[in-house]
Parts: C-alpha cells; sequence; structure tokens
C-alpha cells in the first residue's frame, strides 16, 4: 500500500487554520523578545496551541489511514479513520485519467492524478491522488491508459494564431465576471488588499477617467460599464490563453490524450469507446470563415467549472483534424444522408425570441423616454447596448433556417442546429439516442411544422432542440429508431 504526498495534510487542515489567527496575534507581545515575554505568550495562548496541535494531529491520522495500491487490473483507495472505506475502480472501466502539474506544486515535484469512470451506478466513481512525481512515473508503467503507445495518427498541434484565434473567440465579458466574483467570494479582504497594493483599483479609475474624456458625448455611466465589461473580456482571454497554451492532441489505437496549459499542465487521457458524442461548435463569425472548435462528450473530461471538454480548439477546411473513427470507433467518417430539414414556412419558430426581445426593448425605451425625458440620452445608450446581443441573436436565427437539419444511417445521427449564439453540429452513434420528443402548435400544425427534441446519452443528459422541420420527416426518424435500436 502506498500513501499520498504528506502534503495532502495541509489540504486537510486548510479550512481550520483560521484558528491561527489568535497565537499569531498574541505573538506580537514577543517584540521585543524576552523569556518571560515568551512564557507570558505561551499562557495566554496554551489553549489556542493545543487546537492547533489537535487539527494538525488529526489530519496527519487522516492522512496516515488514506491509502491506495494499483495493479493492471484495478486502483483501490482506502479511506477513514474509524470506518473504513476502499473504492476500486477497474482499469478497463476509466473513462478519463488526468494529470496535472500545478505551478504551485511543481518545485515539490507534486502531481494530482484524477481517475474517472462516471459509468458506475455507484455514488464514488473516481479517485483523486496528490503524489509524488516518481509514484507518478511508476504507475504509468503499470496502468494501461497513463501510457498510449501505439499513435498511427499524426498528432495535432495548433499553432500559436490558432491559440489565439480560440482563445478570441471563446472569451467573454460575462467569463470574467464569473471570474472576479469567484475571487472576491474566495479570497475576500484578501483579494480588496490585494487590488489596493497593486493600484488596480486606481489604474481603472484612470483607464475610465481617460475613456470619458474621449467618448464625452456618452453618458460616464455607460462609459464605466463598457470599461468594466472589456477589462472583464481581457481577463477571460488571458485565462483562456493560460488554459489552453500549449495545446496539442493525438489519437491512438486504444486511448486518446490530451495535453494543454502554460501555468498549470494538464494531460488527460480518453478512452474512445467512452465517448458520447462529438461536438463540432462555432460562433457566427467562424462559421462564415469555416471555422469551428471540435470538443467532446466523454464521462469525466471537461467537467470542471473553468474548463471545455476541447479536443481540437480550431479546425480550419484546409487543416487536417482527426477523423471520426478515430474518437468514435462505432461511426464511420462518411457524413450520413441529410434526411430532416428546416423548412421556410417556419421561419416564426427561429426568430420569435430575438423579434419580441427587440421589440420589448423598443418599447422600455419609447416608455420610458416618454416619462424620463430629463434621461432620455442615457435611456437610449443603454437600449442601444441592450439591442447589439438582441440584433445578433437575431441574425443567428436567420442564418439557421436553411443550416439547420438531421443526417442519419443505421450506424450514425449527425444533429446540426443552433442555441444561444453558437452553432453546433453533433455526431454520435445511433443507439446513443435516448429519446425523441416531438413538440407542435395549433398554428404550426397546420402547416406540417413541428420542434423536435433529441437526447443523446452522455454523463449530463441534454436534449438538442431542432426547430422548423417537417412533422412527416420527425415521424420517420421515431419509426427509424424503434427499427434499429
Amino acid at each position: 500500500m502506498h500513501h499520498e504526498h504528506p502534503v495532502k495534510i495541509l489540504r486537510y487542515s486548510i479550512k481550520n487554520l483560521w484558528l491561527l489567527i489568535f497565537p499569531l496575534l498574541r505573538s506580537v507581545q514577543l517584540f521585543p523578545f524576552s523569556p518571560q515575554a515568551l512564557i507570558d505568550w505561551f499562557v495566554g495562548a496554551w489553549f489556542d496551541i493545543l487546537i492547533f496541535l489537535l487539527i494538525l494531529g488529526f489530519a496527519i491520522l487522516r492522512w496516515y489511514c488514506c491509502r491506495f495500491e494499483y495493479s493492471k487490473e484495478q486502483i483501490c483507495y482506502e479511506s477513514g479513520v474509524l470506518a473504513c472505506h476502499r473504492i476500486c475502480i477497474p482499469c478497463d472501466r476509466i473513462t478519463t485519467a488526468t494529470e496535472t502539474d500545478s505551478y504551485l506544486l511543481r518545485p515539490l515535484k507534486i502531481m494530482h492524478l484524477k481517475a474517472d469512470t462516471r459509468i458506475s451506478e455507484l455514488p464514488v466513481s473516481e479517485i483523486s491522488l496528490l503524489l509524488r512525481k516518481k509514484d507518478l512515473e511508476q504507475m504509468r508503467q503499470v496502468i494501461p491508459i497513463l501510457h498510449p503507445t501505439d499513435r498511427p495518427h499524426k498528432p495535432h498541434r495548433p499553432g500559436v494564431l490558432l491559440t489565439l484565434l480560440f482563445s478570441l473567440l471563446f472569451s467573454s465579458s460575462l467569463t470574467g465576471t464569473v471570474y472576479i466574483i469567484a475571487f472576491f467570494f474566495q479570497a475576500g479582504a484578501i483579494a480588496r488588499d490585494l487590488f489596493e497594493e497593486l493600484h488596480v483599483r486606481q489604474t481603472f479609475d484612470e483607464i475610465n477617467d481617460a475613456a470619458i474624456r474621449t467618448f464625452h458625448a456618452i453618458p460616464s455611466v455607460i462609459v464605466t460599464i463598457c470599461v468594466f465589461l472589456a477589462a472583464c473580456w481581457l481577463l477571460s482571454f488571458a485565462a483562456n490563453l493560460l488554459h489552453y497554451g500549449r495545446f496539442r492532441s493525438h489519437a491512438g489505437t486504444d486511448f486518446l490524450s490530451v495535453h494543454m496549459g502554460i501555468l498549470t499542465r494538464r494531460r488527460t487521457h480518453l478512452r474512445p469507446m467512452a465517448v458520447n458524442y462529438v461536438i463540432f461548435k462555432q460562433n457566427l463569425v467562424m462559421k462564415m470563415f469555416g471555422v469551428s472548435s471540435l470538443h467532446l462528450s466523454c464521462p469525466g473530461y471537461g467537467n470542471g467549472r473553468q474548463s471545455l471538454p476541447v479536443l481540437i480548439p480550431v479546425v480550419t477546411k484546409k487543416s487536417t483534424s482527426l477523423p471520426l473513427s478515430a474518437l468514435m470507433p462505432e461511426i464511420s467518417d462518411k457524413e450520413p444522408p441529410r434526411k430532416i430539414c428546416g423548412k421556410i414556412l417556419a421561419a416564426w419558430n427561429f426568430v420569435w425570441q430575438p423579434v419580441t426581445l427587440i421589440g420589448v426593448i423598443l418599447g422600455v425605451l419609447l416608455l420610458t423616454a416618454e416619462i424620463l425625458p430629463d434621461m432620455e440620452h442615457l435611456i437610449f445608450s443603454l437600449a442601444v447596448i441592450a439591442l447589439i446581443p438582441a440584433v445578433w441573436l437575431l441574425l443567428i436565427r436567420l442564418v439557421s433556417i436553411p443550416a439547420e437539419y438531421v443526417g442519419y444511417n443505421k450506424k450514425q445521427i449527425q444533429l446540426h442546429y443552433s442555441k444561444g449564439f453558437s452553432f453546433y453540429t453533433i455526431a454520435a452513434p445511433l443507439h446513443h439516442v435516448i429519446g425523441v420528443k416531438i413538440c407542435k402548435t395549433p398554428l404550426s400544425a397546420k402547416d406540417d411544422v413541428c420542434n423536435m427534441y433529441i437526447a443523446l446519452s452522455g454523463p449530463r443528459r441534454r436534449t438538442h432542440r431542432i426547430l422548423g422541420i417537417s412533422l412527416h420527416q420527425a415521424e420517420e426518424l421515431c419509426t427509424f429508431l424503434e427499427e434499429h435500436r
């Protein structure tokens, strides 16, 4: 049996380390240092020190009682002081194995290994270990998924420009805002002190004042909002660059491997048989230039709050990406015939949301301008900011009318649709379709138009909505699925 790295003791006790503040505050009495000051400090702080030693002792005991062992067949992990819990994961059931080399732990030669199944009905289907680097290297020689050797396909390494393009297209002000909120919630007063120490607030105020002087015709509130959103976007862009920099992926006979990260480096090994479906994702600009991003739906991959299940960040028409058969052995590389298409008569099914949103914004603008004429300039600027994403969504929905379709054969199914501000192409084996729902309204039923919801198997069962298609074609798909499952 093996133990994790002793630094895991710190992780076990970190939640209670705030109790140290009491003896640390009393240590001020030691300056200037003298034996009497040390005695006085100990008399006042002995109870706090005892609590700290109990916390540290329990963490050491908990670390000592956590052990693991591994072989070619399985990985087992034992934990618990009074009640022992034992988890065993067969190696041939591991869907993903992720090695994380954090920049904080790299000087100590510590690696984090996470093995995941997510196909078990048990509440715990993963093992997370904090290992010495030499222990992980020994595990690589034994556990098959950690040392893929046969690599018939050439590794894919996107260039620097493609990585910049991916970070540019997938960065958003909303993501940057979430990062800032999470930082303040987790760091609290330390975050505020750090912002003050680095003069971040002062720099932001100077940029904001300069922007207000430049765009003096625009209300200062609007300029401040735009500067804040731009700063959040830049934060998201920098985070994406650090997360997906040095990206490369390659497919072997039995496993897929993905490497990424500049500061924190991650290496993920996946089992192709565990891939539920492949996702080609685009926004409107990417669709215009024939560029997409290749993602995977695989248990345990890309499920974190700060990661996407990306296999290839940017795929162009000229670049040679991995064939679909290398990602999912059950399907062929040839696209199935197009059998279900969107109908022009169903245009309202596509555009009703953005058209309604634009109408509401214009209505609110006219109403508030009538009630508050003194704030007409500010209200108009806010309405323009709100109209930009609404008009952009309307353009996406208009493009989606001819681009929304479904193709299928006896082996696989492909879905082409839009959701939100993105376009998706989903390729999956036919037996991964777990449900089809057809929805029609009294107005659309007379035109033989319906909306179809297709559910695919995966760690998170999500439905994929196909809008404005023929009711007859949707019913044919349901009959086809019943015959070939």
